[in-house]
């Protein structure tokens, strides 16, 4: 099956360039990809009224890894139904690198408009932007929404409705925290830092209720919207701090209120911090950091693809299901940041862990 992209140019989206509406990458003959440059709103979908069609609203963009697991997980829930009687087409938000609210509320309006024109069977919105802006805004419509990854409470989107069920995302916080203990038994101490997106505000407040529940005293619990503080907040928890647990850090902006990449972020961090660090995805282990038990944006994706097929093939309401929370999720340990550290991982955890020798900076 050929994936066809559409690039939705500034004539087309009143200043939304770059934005991406496209199947997710598939090995093939490049040769044999066609790209459609549109300049009139394309109709996502065919006409063959017997195929089911799903929108996949993105609030991030397509290079980042958590979406790519996310991804993953949608495709092979769908697998093999795509191409026979589902059809799915993918639309990308970008505002983890585009975080001011005139972008997310004229991107929204965008995804709302692609919505109203093309009609899909159901809608599946990732992360909280996507659920916020669009599922919220539309809730209790005649659009069938599920989502997934969303950190917030589901009442502070406008949920229960009648329209919308969906999968919470919460972060194993206690587990992660006894991970660094088993690896360095001498932690006392630990300092939460991560940016200040919509998607650690949960966070945040998860992380507090559970602080009397961990091995070791949190000395702070800080999110962060500038590079200098993060910096500062880094440094100054060398000293004050046994190790770090590190939300998102990917809306990190630099002097010029410009987003600085996450794994520069990253990196900056590893090269100035002698503590280990503690985590809770996949990617923040895979550019460097120590350890974690991660949330599975595979699972994530899997889980609400799946829910959507039920939702079509029985003409169910989306209201109909519970609105779960998937903790389902995976212990990484990084080693190269082990040597760097000097700590030596038992061998019972290496054995039980995915361990990640190398660091990576796709993001």
């Amino acid at each position: 099956m050929r994936a066809i992209t559409f690039f939705l140019f500034s004539l087309l989206f009143m200043g939304c360039a770059g934005v991406e509406i496209t199947e997710p990458p598939q090995k093939q003959d490049t040769a044999q990809t066609k790209t459609i440059v549109k300049t009139v709103q394309p109709k996502l979908f065919s006409s063959n009224a017997a195929t089911k069609k799903i929108l996949i609203i993105h609030s991030y963009h397509q290079e980042m890894e958590w979406v790519q697991e996310i991804n993953n997980g949608i495709s092979t829930a769908l697998r093999k139904r795509i191409g026979t009687d589902i059809e799915t087409q993918y639309f990308y938000m970008d505002t983890k690198r585009k975080t001011t609210d005139k972008w997310k509320t004229e991107i929204s309006q965008k995804a709302r408009e692609l919505i109203k024109d093309n009609n899909p069977d159901i809608i599946i919105t990732s992360d909280d932007n996507a659920t916020n802006y669009i599922a919220g805004q539309m809730r209790n419509s005649k659009y069938q929404f599920v989502f997934l990854g969303v950190n917030s409470e589901p009442h502070e989107y406008g949920f229960p409705a009648k329209n919308v069920t969906g999968f919470l995302e919460h972060e194993d916080f206690i587990q992660t925290a006894n991970l660094l203990k088993e690896n360095d038994p001498r932690i006392e101490k630990v300092a939460f830092i991560a940016d200040k997106s919509p998607s650690t505000e949960g966070l945040e407040q998860r992380v507090l209720e559970q602080k009397d529940h961990i091995p070791m005293e949190i000395v702070a619990v800080e999110r962060i919207s500038n590079f200098s503080t993060w910096q500062q907040a880094v440094q100054k928890y060398q000293t004050q701090s046994d190790c770090l647990i590190i939300g998102h850090y990917h809306t990190i902006k630099d002097s010029e209120g410009e987003t600085i990449p996450a794994p520069k972020v990253m990196e900056w961090t590893l090269k100035n911090s002698k503590v280990p660090e503690g985590s809770f995805w996949a990617f923040s282990i895979n550019q460097g950091a120590f350890c974690a038990i991660t949330v599975s944006g595979y699972q994530h994706g899997y889980q609400a693809a799946k829910r959507a097929l039920e939702i079509v093939d029985n003409s169910k309401n989306a209201g109909d299901f519970a609105i779960k929370t998937i903790r389902k999720g995976q212990q990484m340990i990084n080693t190269t940041r082990a040597k760097q550290l000097g700590l030596q991982v038992p061998k019972d955890i290496l054995n039980n862990s995915r361990v990640i020798e190398q660091q990576t900076a796709l993001d």
